[in-house]
């Protein structure tokens, strides 16, 4: 999806946000969580409990790692969204530093492990680039920022949860890293760069290339500098790890 598209898929939200109704459930933080009703179902309302529950419990998990308040959560049940991740059955959007949307697939056979297991990684990680984009200016303006940002916010969420990597956190044989790796370098700045060419995979480069290769990135760089955490790296600039990684 084209960075403009992004931004008018966020509008779409904020606008629905603020003019439909909605369920919410606000804690002492300040952490609301909104369920949107233009795609209601029975399903959906029944699940609202569950959902809930599990999105509180992931919040103060990340609340161990960094301090959060003042933030929005907003559900809805879309199943035409393009945020779906299809082998999942959700996905999520970091709406600058101060809202998380999650889009659930209700038709998904494996709703409950969804809700269980997978909500609160896609949560973390979101949650992640919340924090990331309080503590940085504009980390996501440019190819290496995004590439780097999303990188960092799948490394948290492994650190957190001791899952395995998720698919698109692998995807690249060595070849591919290596010859994707250079094409970055050649422009790690561009502000203009094509975000579904990098991240899904539209034109001539692989299926989750961005995020490939910012995990790999990160991992290395954990690595080779130990006294260097996670926590550091979500609040450090694109500019600044660029140079500790001496690409």
């Amino acid at each position: 999806m084209k960075k403009g598209a992004y931004l008018l898929l966020n509008l779409f939200y904020l606008i629905t946000f603020f003019f439909l109704a909605c369920y919410s459930v606000e804690d002492e933080d300040n952490i609301t969580v909104h369920f949107l009703k233009a795609h209601k179902s029975e399903k959906y309302t029944n699940y609202q409990p569950k959902i809930r529950n599990e999105i509180f419990k992931t919040i103060n998990l990340f609340q161990e790692h960094f301090p959060l308040e003042n933030i929005d959560v907003i559900v809805t049940n879309d199943p035409y969204n393009q945020l779906i991740i299809p082998h999942l059955g959700i996905g999520g959007l970091a709406y600058e530093r101060t809202t998380v949307l999650i889009v659930i697939y209700f038709g998904n056979i494996y709703l409950d492990k969804t809700i269980e297991s997978e909500l609160k990684r896609i949560l973390l990680h979101e949650l992640n680039h919340v924090i990331r984009k309080r503590e940085t200016l504009n980390p996501f303006s440019t190819l290496f920022g995004a590439i780097i940002s999303e990188g960092i916010a799948d490394q948290f969420e492994l650190a957190v949860t001791g899952e395995r990597p998720q698919r698109w956190s692998t995807a690249l044989t060595e070849k591919q890293y290596e010859e994707c790796l250079k094409l970055m370098k050649e422009n790690p700045w561009n502000n203009k760069f094509d975000h579904s060419r990098w991240f899904f995979g539209r034109g001539d480069l692989p299926r989750w290339a961005g995020y490939s290769i910012g995990f790999r990135l990160v991992g290395d760089l954990l690595k080779g500098h130990p006294k260097v955490s996670i926590i550091d790296l979500t609040k450090m600039s694109p500019r600044d790890i660029y140079l500790k990684l001496n690409l």
